[in-house]
């Protein structure tokens, strides 16, 4: 079948659910309209979104495949878990605390630094601290001396735990987490935008305020904290502290659950207008021609550096999960809404025309694709995680240090 370059453009944006293209097709066409309020400008814009009828195909298609795929391998999601989680050092497992008694005389009179740089601590944060012969618990910092017959908490991952418990000595009868006289716990959102894109080594919560982070939970996981972990807003940080600090802790965190929820107009502002600007911006060619980004690829390729450049002084450029998925949603209704006005006038008659064929390329072209994407994807993501094997993520107090083994 013969087919215009405007249908074949959205067919290709549609099998494979790409929105962005599509983007820059519809700028393209405005483009190279004069007169774009003709009712032959209409029907030539509205062409390639009133063949998204193979969005649909394109979402069904690959989930189809995808569960297709996980019955042909016979893919054990929970072994894949604990490979992951092991090569990694990210489990989704919950984290959980043990209480041992310091025996082992190789770790005695060495300081957390010592031990930490030596690999005796891996992915393992020592929350609380019971001298021999003390009676108060205390909060151990990078320079605290380990004794035998010291009484240490451990916070981990359970398998983390079983492996380094017996290491450090035996377990102990006595839970320090149910004392808190002097020694308190507490979950502290993190709002301030002073402390947002921050490492825990640059805050030096020790320093100033004698206080730990022993995990983050960001969205509905416990991550295990090291020092060159980023803060980001809306994470919930465990935080282990005297009781006389949690009060100045709780305010230079910030704490606030109504100022997660606002969402900050000046970045996404700033952001997209630099995207536009780069998406304007003639880039030369060869022979003299020019092309531009568009205003898809230009607002994208910068949001992906502002991104990872998270900060800029007091700007913070990321935001906070729950004000991320409601931007998600709405931008998902404007688009859905986007594609009903502009091309429903169109829809009926280019199904008429080539509905049915248009469904079966359509198909074709997101079934091929995820084939062929398959057994890429399954090697990169093993090159991926391999070199991430042994890595030593540190613990809880390189916030005072740099990274543990480096």
């Amino acid at each position: 079948m013969g087919m215009i370059s405007t249908l074949t453009a959205g067919l290709f944006c549609g099998s494979l659910t790409n929105t962005p293209a599509l983007a820059s097709v519809v700028d393209i066409l405005k483009n190279s309209i004069t007169d774009t309020t003709s009712e032959a400008a209409r029907n030539l814009l509205a062409e390639p979104v009133g063949v998204l009828l193979a969005y649909p195909i394109g979402v069904i298609g690959v989930i189809f495949l995808f569960q297709m795929g996980i019955k042909f391998w016979r893919i054990d999601f929970k072994k894949e878990a604990a490979t992951t989680a092991e090569l990694t050092g990210i489990s989704t497992e919950e984290l959980e605390n043990v209480n041992v008694i310091v025996t082992n005389s190789r770790l005695a009179g060495k300081s957390l630094v010592e031990i930490g740089k030596s690999g005796e601590l891996h992915n393992i944060v020592v929350s609380r601290r019971l001298s021999r012969g003390g009676t108060e618990i205390e909060v151990p910092g990078p320079e605290t001396i380990i004794l035998k017959g010291d009484i240490l908490t451990l916070v981990g991952h359970p398998a983390e735990l079983k492996k380094f418990q017996a290491h450090f000595g035996i377990p102990s009868g006595r839970d320090l987490s149910l004392d808190a006289s002097t020694v308190d716990v507490r979950r502290i959102f993190v709002s301030n935008k002073a402390v947002v894109g921050k490492s825990i080594q640059q805050l030096d919560l020790y320093h100033h305020f004698q206080a730990i982070i022993t995990r983050i939970r960001r969205g509905d996981v416990d991550l295990p904290t090291h020092g060159d972990m980023v803060l980001e807003a809306g994470d919930r940080v465990r935080i282990i502290a005297p009781k006389t600090k949690m009060k100045e802790i709780s305010k230079y965190l910030g704490d606030s659950y109504q100022r997660l929820s606002e969402v900050d107009y000046i970045s996404i502002s700033i952001g997209m207008a630099l995207g536009l600007l780069l998406g304007m911006l003639p880039i030369p060619l060869p022979g003299g021609s020019t092309f531009k980004l568009g205003f898809a690829a230009g607002p994208l390729i910068v949001a992906l550096f502002l991104g990872k450049l998270g900060r800029s002084g007091r700007i913070v450029w990321g935001m906070s999960l729950n004000a991320n998925l409601t931007l998600r949603q709405l931008g998902a209704v404007f688009f859905l809404a986007g594609i009903g006005l502009k091309s429903g006038y169109s829809f009926y008659s280019t199904f008429q025309s080539a509905g049915f064929q248009l469904i079966v390329l359509g198909a074709i072209v997101t079934l091929a694709t995820a084939l062929l994407g398959m057994p890429g994807l399954s090697v990169g993501i093993q090159n991926a995680v391999q070199p991430a094997h042994g890595r030593d993520v540190g613990t809880a107090h390189a916030a005072c240090l740099p990274r543990l083994r480096q």
